[in-house]
């Protein structure tokens, strides 16, 4: 009888340092759960549930991200493409005339030589002192040859489309009947335009040689002014 009395307080003290020794691990969180098989099946399918999900939305966020990237290089790509376009519809404007320009270049005043004593009107030299359409437009040739990238007669400025004629005192350009002196300005490569000026043989030389009188003057900054209005084609059509 003591013998079982024994071996009850023992298994008793047993239980209960079982007992004090899991409701310790409970506190503290480092309880192994012990699942039975049909709860470990559930977990387990649980687990990767989860795990599937978690690789799903992976794949979704690179996707999201490529995309994302894609757009971002689309949108660089079309604000270049948008500031190349701005800048080369700028530089049109001021090639076709229609913004104003400065730079280094020539101004050069052009009239009529003074007639000389008993010369009679119609003669050879009448002729010769007078400036013509043939001399306006190989000066501008000329100069363009020769580094000018804008040029501007008494404010007008000289385009693919514009008319050189010269009537009597007058030259007419872009529609406009302008009166003499004729001020010619031209804005382009300041070496290339000063060596043409230094040339023996060239427009400019041979109109002083004729008696036209000719000023001419380099100048570190001139202004042309924008003076051609925007040109709307009325018939072309593109080619097919």
């Amino acid at each position: 009888m003591m013998r079982l009395s024994k071996m009850l307080t023992l298994f008793g003290s047993v239980i209960i340092g079982i007992g004090i020794a899991t409701g310790v691990q409970l506190a503290t969180g480092q309880v192994d759960v012990i699942l039975i098989q049909s709860e470990y099946k559930d977990a387990m399918e649980y687990s990767g549930r989860l795990k599937n999900e978690i690789n799903a939305l992976k794949k979704t966020e690179e996707k999201i991200l490529t995309k994302l990237h894609e757009y971002e290089k689309e949108s660089t790509d079309s604000f270049h493409v948008m500031e190349d376009l701005t800048e080369e519809y700028s530089r049109n404007e001021k090639l076709l005339g229609y913004k104003d320009v400065r730079g280094a270049g020539l101004i050069i005043s052009l009239e009529d030589g003074i007639p000389k004593e008993g010369e009679q009107e119609g003669s050879i030299d009448s002729w010769l002192r007078i400036i013509h359409n043939e001399d306006m437009l190989k000066l501008i040739n000329e100069l363009k040859l020769n580094g000018a990238e804008a040029i501007s007669i008494n404010g007008q400025r000289v385009t693919e489309t514009s008319e050189v004629y010269c009537s009597w005192a007058f030259i007419s350009i872009n529609g406009q009947k302008l009166p003499s002196p004729f001020v010619v300005k031209a804005i382009g490569d300041k070496g290339l335009l000063e060596a043409y000026t230094e040339t023996e043989f060239n427009q400019l030389r041979i109109m002083k040689n004729r008696g036209i009188q000719v000023n001419l003057e380099k100048m570190p900054i001139i202004v042309l002014e924008g003076s051609v209005p925007p040109i709307i084609p009325k018939y072309l059509q593109e080619a097919e």
